[in-house]
């Protein structure tokens, strides 16, 4: 079964060959090219009509075995699209593949062999193939935007603003392009050029609720927080419009069920969640028990505010499918949103036994560990997603917060120390190294003047809670208690109704130390939530 593609728990045997082999330029023998075999997926559950257009497609691979390579090419490629829209991505990117090697110039199939390695979670060679398209196309917009996206993904900041640059050369009126550079300047800590480009995005296509809540987090860098919570009720999830021909084709290859199943996942994209959950349950009245569509409908009815159908739906989807990592990975996601630690973590383990490089549930699996109690573990599932994902720094916060409290503060101080010098404006990880050497209960890995070092740019006109709870750490440390005391009591008279309880009696408690002149000696309090 493929790895985050094939949601169904439809079995999928067949050879895949890396990406990379030397493309064949036209007229060259058939014979020089290495083709990848396209073994037929499992079909059955499939509905008819659309089960037998899958299998036209493979015998017309086998009719034109001999034909010479452009038609070769061009029935590999047909083959991706069909297999392709029917989230079949394993042989899907070999039909990519094979395409590619017989035809060389054409930019497409590279292109969407791209797209399915990003559903297939290989994001290293998804950025080769789409590098090989825009080689043989430099001004396809989506290519160039999809690689900005790819390199923002793994911190590589620098390089993604370039491709979201030439992206908005391209095209200039791009709400795309122009968000994606905006997030590249949010994460570079550039808050007036991210909100300028978050608010010309909106210009361009009001109806992009995803910009909002990046939008709400440059105007809080900025210290305009009335923006902010303007913008923060406004958040959605429907990405600013990228038109994509050659998706497009992908899509036109889409009929029955599926195409129940495509209107709910672009309602779902643009926020319209009555709609998506509408058609859901079209696709799942055709095909009962397809464990994506009942996925899709309970992540729909979350949105919702129905956990407990969504529930439901998605236990009778790792039923249908219990390989199916997909369904799986998001029960454990909503049991944990619920405070079921224990029946998440072990969704997580499920998950993680059937694909071991899933790194979310590597990551969730982590945070419900430390919820738990069981520190040691959780440290050891953080190290797994750190090494899977370097560029994610925030990772690193959760890890020391692991690491500490299974009682390695040396350790953690080190990972926080390593992870700030290559990122040293991000305001996450000056708190939490400015937290451990103010408040580690080990005398040798504290040093109060440097933890002042770093939380004094903390401390602006309207920090967080956080950051205030963190600057009172730091002020005791370094023998400033009245200042601790009248920071500790402004974040108490700040706290919402909504904070958990346990932090406010966490809150009280370091009061009382400040007041008797005691420094705190616990970085995050009793409890990791």
């Amino acid at each position: 079964m493929s790895r985050g593609a094939v949601h169904a728990g439809l079995a999928l045997l067949l050879s895949v060959l890396a990406w990379g082999c030397a493309a064949t330029p036209p007229g060259e023998s058939v014979a020089a090219v290495e083709i990848e075999t396209i073994l037929q997926p499992e079909l059955n559950g499939l509905e008819p009509h659309v089960r037998e257009r899958l299998q036209q497609a493979l015998a017309g691979l086998d009719r034109l075995a001999d034909a010479e390579p452009v038609k070769r090419a061009s029935a590999y490629g047909e083959a991706g699209l069909v297999f392709h829209a029917y989230s079949f991505n394993e042989p899907a990117a070999s039909c990519y593949r094979n395409a590619s090697r017989l035809v060389s110039d054409e930019a497409i199939w590279p292109y969407l062999l791209g797209q399915v390695l990003v559903a297939l979670h290989r994001d290293m060679e998804a950025i080769e193939a789409f590098e090989r398209s825009l080689e043989l196309d430099p001004g396809y917009q989506p290519t160039l935007v999809r690689l900005g996206d790819l390199m923002l993904r793994s911190d590589s900041l620098e390089r993604a603003a370039g491709y979201f640059d030439a992206a908005l050369q391209s095209g200039s009126e791009s709400a795309a392009a122009r968000f994606g550079r905006g997030k590249v300047a949010l994460a570079a800590q550039q808050f007036e050029l991210a909100t300028r480009l978050f608010e010309e995005t909106l210009e361009l296509a009001p109806e992009s609720s995803a910009v909002h809540y990046p939008l709400a987090l440059a105007y809080r860098g900025l210290g305009d927080m009335e923006q902010a919570k303007s913008h923060l009720v406004q958040r959605g999830e429907a990405p600013p419009p990228l038109p994509d021909f050659w998706m497009q084709r992908v899509i036109a290859e889409i009929d029955g069920m599926r195409v129940h199943q495509l209107r709910g996942t672009e309602a779902s994209r643009l926020g319209r969640y009555v709609e998506a959950k509408a058609e859901f349950e079209a696709a799942l009245n055709a095909a009962p028990d397809s464990a994506l569509i009942l996925t899709n409908l309970a992540l729909t009815l979350i949105r919702l505010e129905d956990p407990e159908t969504a529930e439901s739906h998605l236990r009778r989807a790792v039923e249908l499918a219990p390989e199916d990592t997909f369904a799986r990975y998001n029960l454990g996601t909503l049991l944990a949103s619920r405070g079921d630690d224990a029946a998440a973590i072990a969704e997580f383990e499920r998950t993680l036994a059937v694909d071991p490089d899933h790194t979310l549930a590597q990551i969730n699996l982590a945070n419900a560990l430390c919820r738990s109690g069981h520190c040691v573990d959780a440290a050891t599932w953080y190290e797994r997603a750190a090494a899977a994902a370097p560029g994610n720094l925030a990772l690193r916060v959760g890890h020391a917060r692991a690491l500490g409290a299974s009682g390695r503060w040396t350790d953690a101080a080190a990972l926080l120390e390593e992870a700030h010098r290559q990122r040293p404006d991000d305001p996450a990880l000056r708190g939490a190294l400015a937290r451990v050497l103010a408040a580690a209960p080990e005398e040798g890995v504290r040093n109060g003047r440097r933890a002042l070092q770093i939380a004094r740019p903390l401390l602006r006109d309207r920090p967080t809670l956080d950051e205030m709870e963190t600057f009172a750490m730091v002020a005791a440390e370094n023998g400033h208690f009245g200042q601790a005391v009248e920071l500790q009591r402004q974040l108490l008279r700040s706290v919402g109704a909504a904070s958990p309880e346990s932090k406010k009696v966490a809150w009280e408690a370091n009061l009382k130390r400040y007041e008797r002149r005691i420094a705190c000696r616990s970085p995050w309090g009793d409890v990791l939530r």
